[in-house]
């Protein structure tokens, strides 16, 4: 039987954490108008590749081997205070971060069908974070981006070994509006972005199967987060600024060591890597954005924002 040893690079971030701020009514360099303005939340990038060696007999059969990264999100705070140009315009807080915008924290960070990216589960279900993709012919070394798969009819080479490179990269984003509507009032008052909250920390999992009737087996892990906690007020023309960091604001990412086998954290069971009931992280989102927490209020309030 084929044996398979990997190696996962340390991830490495490249970029820097950045917000963007649209002002109500205006648009984005992109040309997106924004009625309601946008504070766009940007992360670096996180990398990692695995490389991947197949050994075994010549001629030997080892279609439908599979390679690739899973990955899951464990924690999320998503939150934001708004305020009005006074005390008496009142304060509006949003959550999408827990019930009923939320109902659970454990998501995998996967995609779904259709998609733009071209990315399909050719064999199994959506369990790995990219589409799948069979390589042929097959090459070594053979680089991928995608869930690697061999062609159902590949045999190991004369030389009795392949090698195989998967990339996996990741770089969360985040945006909320700048203004609300705080409806407490007659007409409804504008209240403005007063602090935001985003933090997301996440399991990234290299992962194989020697084809569909075998089990998946998670080879290696790294652990990764990013945050961001920010003030914001209005200038002298009325436009929302970014106010310079006060105690506890950060926008900041942070990544673990790769270490042996699945994620240790207490927050996943030993079946949840392959767990195919857990729901996509991007559709848990829509999902909360489109129903939030709302609190609103006639005065300034502090809102208690744990949950």
């Amino acid at each position: 039987m084929a044996t398979v040893t990997a190696f996962v690079s340390p991830p490495t971030k490249t970029g820097a954490s950045a917000i963007t701020i649209t002002q109500p009514g205006a648009a984005d360099g992109s040309g997106t108008v924004f009625p309601n303005g946008n504070v766009q939340l940007s992360s670096p990038w996180v990398n990692s590749v695995a490389t991947v060696t197949v050994t075994g007999t010549p001629g030997e059969n080892v279609g439908f081997f599979k390679f690739g990264f899973i990955q899951l999100k464990f924690i999320t705070d998503d939150w934001a205070q708004y305020r009005g140009r006074t005390t008496a315009d009142g304060s509006v807080f949003l959550a999408l971060d827990r019930p009923p915008a939320r109902p659970r924290q454990l998501c995998r960070d996967t995609y779904t069908l259709p998609n733009t990216n071209g990315d399909v589960p050719l064999v199994g279900p959506i369990i790995f974070y990219d589409g799948d993709q069979i390589i042929t012919p097959v090459i070594t070394p053979a680089v991928a981006r995608q869930a690697v798969i061999f062609p159902v009819s590949f045999v190991m080479p004369a030389s009795g070994s392949v090698i195989v490179s998967i990339t996996f990269g990741d770089s969360p984003g985040r945006s909320y509006d700048v203004v609300q509507q705080n409806t407490q009032f007659a007409p409804a008052r504008t209240n403005f972005i007063n602090s935001l909250q985003t933090g997301a920390a996440y399991a990234t999992v290299f992962a194989i199967q020697k084809g569909p009737a075998s089990p998946i087996e998670t080879l290696y892990t790294f652990q990764w987060n990013v945050r961001f906690r920010a003030h914001f007020g209005r200038n002298a023309a009325g436009n929302v600024v970014q106010l310079p960091a006060r105690s506890g604001d950060v926008m900041d990412m942070n990544v673990s060591r790769v270490f042996k086998g699945g994620p240790t954290d207490p927050h996943f069971r030993r079946s949840s890597v392959t767990d195919t009931t857990l729901p996509v992280c991007n559709t848990v989102l829509n999902n909360a954005s489109n129903n939030p927490v709302l609190h609103m209020s006639r005065n300034w309030e502090e809102w208690k924002v744990t949950h």
